[in-house]
This record gives structure tokens, sequence and C-alpha cells, in this order.
């Protein structure tokens, strides 16, 4: 088994730490492994209050992953240009993931 080395990093605009959760609690093995804030002080006009999220390191299926949230609003919406694969067991896991996203996006 190899280490892994590179850790997809999702970028959202103030989404970070609820996306990491869906991640977590409907994906197997999931985990939240740290979690970073933006600092007391920051120079940054504009940009996120102190203290909020900036980002979420998360574990799931025993792939490490982040998400992150912009210092600016940017408007960048997540589309399905990203997408992960993973090999379900059978019909009843597709449809599970399935439903957890529907839920979640109002259609998947």
């Amino acid at each position: 088994m190899t280490t892994q080395t590179i850790a997809p990093c999702i970028w959202f605009d103030g989404q970070a730490e609820q996306a990491a959760a869906f991640y977590v609690q409907n994906l197997p093995a999931g985990r939240v492994t740290a979690t970073s804030r933006f600092p007391e002080s920051t120079d940054i006009p504009g940009g996120r209050p102190p203290g909020s999220v900036l980002t979420v390191e998360f574990e799931v299926a025993g792939q490490d992953m982040v998400a992150m949230d912009s210092h600016l609003t940017h408007g960048i919406t997540f589309n399905e240009a990203l997408s992960f694969q993973g090999t379900c067991e059978d019909q009843a896991t597709v449809d599970r993931y399935w439903e957890a996203l529907e839920r979640a996006w109002a259609g998947g």
C-alpha cells in the first residue's frame, strides 16, 4: 500500500465546514482531522471575519481531502466539473449515496 502524497482541495465560498461535514457523514470511514481559521488580526480588506473557517482537513474512505473557504467572496460555484469516483459493492450503496446528494443539492 502506498502513502497518499496529494490531497484534493475543494474551494468553497463560505461552505467548507458544511461540505466537509456532509462528506464525512455520507461517505465511508469519514472524519474531520483538523480545522484552521482565519487569524484574529487580518489586513485583507473585505475578507472573511476573524475566526471564520479557512480550511477543514478530512478523510473519507482512507483518502485525505481539504475543503477551503476563500478569503473573499468570489462567485465561483460548485458544479459538475468536479466529481469523485468510488466503487460501490451493490446498487443499494449507490442508491444511498444518490439519495444523500439529492437531499443536499436539490437533485444531486
